[in-house]
């Protein structure tokens, strides 16, 4: 290392110490310079100006961050989704940790976000750097769905820019901070994984088959609904319920409502493809059907039985 590194590592190091004392706005050059035992005007062949020194504070500590998320980043005994998310989790800390116990220096995040954005994008383009090689290895181990793994990281960045510089943006406790940053992940991370029939969880599974039973249960009481319109529901005579079926059905018979019609003419009468079967003991005829039920119940089956056979073949292919 030549001198003028030294030199320069001697002046950061000086500005560092005093902006952690008396903070960013009350630090001038002349009292770094005083502080290394040289003259005003020599500081200024090292840096040009104040924010330069604040520049190459946050260059110095996110070196150190960088390095740190790196570690996470490249263990093999952590699955992607764990690496990526401790790697994230150890940023809020660490910064949150150094920003606590040294409140001057996030004067110098915030003139730094103010006037060098160029900077901080420059960072955060590093940054993404590391978060992108981990989603790549989580889409070649089958973890994370095939995509743009950049994109994806930038996203993931925008998604948790508030756990960057946490107190930049809210004044929350550690343990306030983390809960957030949990549910932020829990909600980004199902976005990154595979959606194939091994990356469903059984939870997944078991919502998916709760789901197929509900809506099947509802076709069945919407067809039973529009069927009990068609007159009043009672039980037959023979205490055997009266069944339709149709020849080009593959589904089990179903329960289907008739109509009770009362006359005072015990004889036999047909009415638009029914039956009337003759009851004398009470005069009533039980009208069953023949055919097939109305245009209206037919479409009730027909969706109930696409929507059966469509299930079948979400089963069949592992995603229900």
């Amino acid at each position: 290392m030549d001198d003028k590194s030294v030199t320069r590592d001697r002046i950061l190091m000086a500005a560092i110490t005093r902006i952690k004392h008396y903070g960013y706005g009350k630090t001038t050059m002349a009292e770094i310079a005083a502080d290394c035992d040289m003259s005003p005007g020599n500081i200024y062949r090292f840096f040009e100006a104040k924010i330069d020194i604040a520049e190459a504070m946050a260059r110095k500590h996110y070196a150190e961050e960088h390095t740190a998320m790196a570690q996470v980043g490249r263990r093999k005994d952590w699955p992607a989704d764990k690496r990526l998310k401790e790697m994230l989790l150890k940023r809020m800390r660490d910064n949150f940790q150094m920003f606590s116990e040294n409140a001057k220096i996030l004067e110098v995040a915030e003139v730094l976000a103010r006037e060098r954005p160029v900077f901080m994008n420059e960072l955060i383009a590093l940054e993404r750097v590391g978060i992108t090689a981990v989603i790549e290895e989580g889409m070649e181990n089958g973890i994370f769905a095939k995509g743009d793994a950049e994109f994806l990281a930038e996203m993931l960045q925008a998604a948790t820019v508030k756990f960057w510089i946490p107190q930049l943006i809210s004044r929350l406790t550690l343990q306030k901070l983390e809960r957030e940053f949990n549910g932020v992940m829990d909600l980004v991370l199902p976005g990154l994984y595979w959606r194939g029939p091994k990356a469903l969880s059984q939870g997944a599974r078991q919502a998916g088959s709760r789901c197929v039973v509900v809506i099947t249960q509802l076709l069945n009481r919407i067809y039973f609904i529009h069927c009990s319109l068609q007159g009043p529901m009672v039980h037959l005579i023979h205490r055997s319920p009266s069944t339709w079926r149709n020849p080009n059905d593959h589904d089990p018979p179903l329960t289907f409502p008739v109509r009770l019609v009362r006359s005072g003419r015990p004889r036999h009468r047909r009415r638009r493809g029914l039956t009337a079967l003759p009851n004398r003991r009470d005069r009533r005829r039980v009208i069953q059907p023949r055919t097939a039920p109305p245009s209206a119940s037919r479409v009730f089956l027909q969706a109930r039985r696409k929507f059966l056979r469509a299930c079948a073949l979400f089963a069949i292919s592992g995603r229900c």
